[in-house]
């Protein structure tokens, strides 16, 4: 048995769910919300100068396209929306993947940097046995727009997966789950530190960063998947 690692956007999915997800959300619940489309774009703006930080961008978006929504209503959107993505905008390599692991008998995690609100319906529809995603913030069945912690990306995502498996090998009944045991899916350069620890890493429609990474160590494999 390994432990699988599977990043979610632009790896399992074609594209960013994060935008779409709200967007969906907005013009289906809450029409009047996409008033503050502006200052979204303002917030996308100062996070590509520098302005803010990624988590804040986020929490932002979430506070201008949501609100403090109710907690029953909105995971079901969220399972909505990961049922559509899943049929319409996954790659097939990607879902044959996860199936030829789950064959297997591998344990399947889901480390990604969207909020577990819907990253934990895509897992549960994929049938991928734990989520490592960033945390949102609830009050009284409320969603905050503040993240619990940190947001979920690069180190911080590195950091996380690492005391996760840690904690699982602790508990585990077999062997201990040595680096040889770990393998990785992603399409992002930040996500370098991981893949170092792995024994295969598998790089998906790589960024040129991570392209150039991969085609100088033994231990990755460049996919393709359209």
């Amino acid at each position: 048995m390994a432990f699988v690692i599977f990043d979610l956007d632009r790896t399992i999915t074609r594209f960013g769910t994060y935008t779409p997800f709200l967007g969906r959300y907005a013009s289906r619940h809450q029409p009047l919300r996409l008033l503050t489309l502006p200052a979204v774009l303002l917030g996308m703006a100062a996070y590509k100068a520098r302005l803010i930080r990624r988590g804040q961008l986020k929490s932002f978006m979430l506070y201008c396209l949501a609100g403090p929504v109710h907690k029953e209503d909105f995971l079901q959107h969220c399972r909505n929306f990961a049922q559509w993505m899943i049929e319409n905008h996954c790659y097939a390599a990607a879902l044959d993947c996860i199936r030829r692991h789950q064959q297997r008998g591998d344990t399947l995690l889901l480390a990604t940097a969207s909020y577990d609100f819907y990253a934990d319906a895509f897992a549960d529809l994929l049938g991928i046995d734990h989520v490592i995603a960033t945390q949102a913030q609830w009050q009284n069945d409320k969603l905050q727009p503040s993240i619990k912690g940190e947001n979920c990306y690069g180190i911080e995502k590195y950091r996380r997966v690492l005391a996760y498996i840690s904690q699982m090998s602790r508990t585990s009944s077999t062997h201990e789950t040595q680096p040889q045991d770990i393998f990785f899916y992603t399409d992002h350069h930040t996500d370098i530190p991981l893949l170092r620890d792995c024994h295969k890493a598998y790089v998906v429609n790589p960024t040129t960063k991570l392209k150039s990474w991969a085609q100088h160590h033994e231990h990755a494999e460049i996919l393709i998947w359209t």
